[in-house]
């Protein structure tokens, strides 16, 4: 049978023997600690186990500060009461970074504070501090559509989805971009609404232009497309050639053509009068 009795706080075990006749007690259980020693398995937690009478006894100790391993955050202890602060905004290993490392905030390891914690390529959304690539071929981060709008470089194109007029190329109305071309406003470099500049459509007899090209006639006067004639000079209205065809008079041989009536000859071949 097994007997024990507490000694210093602890509980020291014997195992009984029969040894013919008489019975021997064959201790079982640890001995009491040294004095004064610190136990061995102690975790480190603001708390020293130390050896008083024979027991291990706790103490608070300051100097046995625990640590949680968070890059993020500065262990303390305080009468025996671990703590951990949050840090400032440092510098802290983050595998998921671009650049493998991220910023400190409120106690967490973060990828990005800024655009300037991303590195190049990528900026930063704030509103969930990640970095984001502007060419990755998806819609994520601040982008209002993929790989455009927000704080990416490139703006949206016509059709693409927008939440302000800064994210594309030309306005944004009711969250998608428009063509400047066809927003029914003078805007860009047209010389009037929706025609001419870049745009395809060129602007009719009486809309503004800037220069010749401007306009359906190739001819701007004054500021104004003027309305094709048989003696501007140019090719425009229904002529095949210039000042020629169409309602003016037949074009000479040698010139474009489009039909045999193009012509004095009355003979249209490859495109040219006979």
């Amino acid at each position: 049978m097994a007997a024990g009795r507490r000694v210093g706080g602890l509980l020291l075990t014997a195992v009984v023997v029969w040894m013919g006749g008489c019975l021997e007690l064959e201790a079982n259980g640890p001995g009491p600690c040294e004095e004064g020693a610190i136990d061995p398995t102690d975790p480190g937690d603001c708390i020293r186990m130390e050896c008083k009478d024979g027991a291990y006894v706790s103490a608070p100790d300051d100097t046995e500060i625990p640590d949680d391993e968070n890059p993020c955050t500065e262990d303390t202890c305080a009468g025996g009461i671990p703590a951990h602060a949050p840090v400032g905004a440092g510098i802290c290993p983050n595998a998921s970074a671009p650049q493998g490392f991220g910023r400190c905030l409120a106690g967490v390891c973060v990828q990005c504070l800024g655009t300037f914690d991303c590195g190049l390529g990528y900026t930063c959304d704030v509103a969930v501090n990640q970095c984001f690539a502007c060419d990755d071929g998806v819609k994520n981060g601040t982008e209002t559509d993929i790989d455009c709008g927000g704080e990416c470089i490139a703006r949206c194109q016509s059709g693409q989805a927008c939440m302000v007029t800064a994210d594309c190329v030309a306005e944004c109305k009711d969250g998608v971009c428009m063509d400047s071309c066809s927003n029914g406003i003078k805007d860009g470099d047209e010389s009037d609404v929706d025609c001419g500049g870049s745009c395809a459509q060129r602007c009719s007899a009486g809309q503004g232009c800037k220069i010749g090209a401007d306009c359906d006639s190739k001819v701007c006067i004054n500021g104004a497309c003027i309305a094709p004639t048989c003696n501007d000079g140019v090719q425009n209205g229904a002529e095949s050639d210039v000042d020629c065809a169409g309602s003016c008079v037949k074009c000479a041989p040698g010139k474009k053509c489009l039909k045999n009536t193009d012509c004095l000859s009355m003979s249209c071949s490859n495109g040219t009068c006979g």
